[in-house]
């Protein structure tokens, strides 16, 4: 645990540890989500009165329970959009990245587009990584090798492996030139020690979020 009473940092990702250190009822907060094992109907009443003073870590954590239905919570995909917009809009980068993830699972894909590119704005790994992924596959997005390789690469900048393994896929894969394939292996062949070392030591770290 940390001093203001956050998880553990292994226990987070950089952005969640990040959100944790600037929600002022972190303690009360991680209080609520341990009574959440046995009463989630106490936790979340706890949250939402956390909510209405304006916490946008709270708004996440209901957002989630109402998502997977955490501790046997009843799921609830409205309550789940509603508490992550709010999320989102209280600045939670984790409530709109759930967001979109929840637009994009329901097919709502001009939705999803939004929230990842506002994201993308913010510099969110993530966002970037699922950009550049969905713009090289083209399943929702249009497929645009270009772009793909400009959000790998904006995500690569913020350590995200697995942007920086598409790289290296694209360019070994994608017969564009000689060059590109030579960067391609070196990305391939010095990605795997950082791997490694990434999910033996920080398994939860945003640099493994796909």
């Amino acid at each position: 645990m940390t001093k203001n009473g956050a998880p553990r940092e292994m226990e987070l990702g950089e952005n969640l540890r990040k959100e944790w250190d600037a929600e002022p009822q972190a303690s009360d907060l991680l209080n609520a989500l341990y009574i959440g094992e046995t009463d989630p109907t106490a936790a979340m009443e706890l949250m939402k009165e956390f909510a209405a003073k304006g916490s946008s870590l709270s708004m996440f954590y209901l957002g989630e329970y109402y998502m997977y239905g955490r501790y046997e919570t009843e799921r609830d995909f409205e309550a789940a959009e509603y508490w992550l917009k709010e999320a989102a809009s209280g600045g939670s980068m984790e409530g709109a990245y759930l967001l979109a993830r929840y637009f994009q699972g329901k097919g709502r894909y001009e939705e999803a587009e939004i929230e990842y590119r506002q994201l993308a704005e913010r510099g969110f790994s993530n966002a970037l990584f699922v950009l550049g992924l969905q713009h090289y596959k083209g399943d929702w997005l249009d497929k645009d090798i270009e772009k793909s390789i400009g959000y790998f690469e904006e995500a690569e900048k913020r350590g995200h492996l697995h942007a920086r393994h598409w790289l290296s896929h694209i360019f070994r894969k994608e017969n564009l030139g000689i060059g590109y394939q030579v960067k391609g292996w070196i990305k391939w062949i010095t990605l795997v020690i950082p791997f490694v070392i990434c999910k033996v030591n920080y398994p939860n770290s945003d640099r493994l979020r796909t």
